[in-house]
């Protein structure tokens, strides 16, 4: 049952979705494919990194390792590992920005959400 709170500056009142579990499902975001090697910016400003998805599994080597920061240095957020297929559920707030570094001898396609 979706929660309700506000309007917006159109007058709409949006709806808070919750999950099975009951947990704070945030609708909207941006998506990103990745299918290559490499790193890839995701955000340049302040966001929230919020799920990635492993939609085809690489080698056992790959792995996606997530930044905040505008290129694939300093703070790390994680790294996954992405020799099978899966969802991470983040909803982590990046105050610099998002940049993805794929690596493996095979890669992995993944999704990442972010705001």
């Amino acid at each position: 049952m979706p929660l309700v709170f506000g309007r917006d500056t159109d007058g709409n009142l949006p709806e808070l979705a919750v999950d099975s579990a009951g947990r704070l499902r945030l609708a909207g975001g941006s998506f990103l494919n990745i299918s290559t090697s490499g790193e890839h910016s995701i955000k340049t400003t302040p966001g929230i990194l919020q799920r990635v998805t492993i939609n085809t599994a690489g080698s056992s080597d790959s792995a996606v390792e997530l930044y905040d920061n505008t290129e694939g240095s300093g703070t790390l957020v994680a790294t996954i590992s992405t020799a099978t297929r899966g969802t991470v559920e983040f909803f982590a707030a990046c105050g610099v920005g998002i940049t993805a570094v794929v690596s493996g001898s095979t890669v992995a396609d993944v999704t990442i959400i972010f705001e």
